[in-house]
């Protein structure tokens, strides 16, 4: 069905049903067709740093460490107060909040925890895990993300906590997927040793800068 206008007419009018809803920035991943980009930047989305899925077959997850300086407290859907802080560590970093789709992984299965720093009790970050042979996940993997955290120094802490829970939900045979931004070079580190290699390049527009993504892990490269 291609050059009959269709994909054109798919994208604006997806493109306005987000401008009537109130949206301000808009991002997709894309693929190399040559078509397809000029429509993108038709529509005022530009080139940003590609996505690096990473698969894992055999992983080898760290155990937790407590020496990290960080307290964890298990992510539970009907606590309204964790939730909020939560969306407010989301604000910081994604740049939006996402109650809804917290809710929905929680409910599907996915666990993790919020971290708050041990000296101040301030939020430090969160993660969420799903799939690995404990529970599901939609694409019948394991799954890291999302994973954030408000300070760029406390991303490697706040990853090793996401790993290690990981480790707990791992049962053989599972591989795992992590959908990192381009502009995270602090995963690149644990990811490797913990067995994960890069799979492929997923290019990635926007219509303008969205959250602070050196300091932060994907669901996956369809949410975000």
């Amino acid at each position: 069905m291609q050059g009959r206008g269709i994909g054109r007419e798919l994208l604006e009018r997806v493109h306005g049903a987000g401008v009537a809803a109130g949206c301000d920035r808009f991002t997709l991943h894309a693929s190399d067709d040559p078509r397809a980009l000029t429509r993108y930047l038709r529509l005022g989305l530009a080139p940003a740093p590609p996505t690096v899925v990473f698969r894992a077959a055999a992983p080898v997850f760290p155990a937790a460490r407590w020496d990290d300086g960080l307290d964890a407290q298990p992510l539970d859907r009907e606590d309204e107060a964790q939730l909020a802080t939560v969306g407010d560590v989301d604000a910081v970093v994604r740049g939006a909040r996402r109650p809804d789709d917290l809710a929905r992984w929680l409910a599907e299965g996915a666990t993790g925890a919020l971290l708050t720093r041990r000296d101040t009790g301030a939020p430090a970050g969160y993660f969420l895990v799903a799939g690995g042979g404990d529970g599901d996940a939609a694409d019948g993997r394991g799954r890291i993300g999302p994973v954030a955290a408000i300070d760029v120094e406390r991303f490697p802490a706040v990853l090793g906590r996401a790993l290690a829970a990981a480790g707990q939900r791992h049962r053989p045979g599972v591989g795992w997927r992590i959908d990192a931004p381009g502009e995270n070079r602090l995963e690149v580190g644990p990811l490797l040793d913990a067995g994960f290699r890069p799979e492929r390049l997923s290019p990635f527009f926007a219509s303008a800068a969205v959250g602070r993504f050196d300091r932060y892990l994907f669901h996956d490269e369809d949410l975000l």
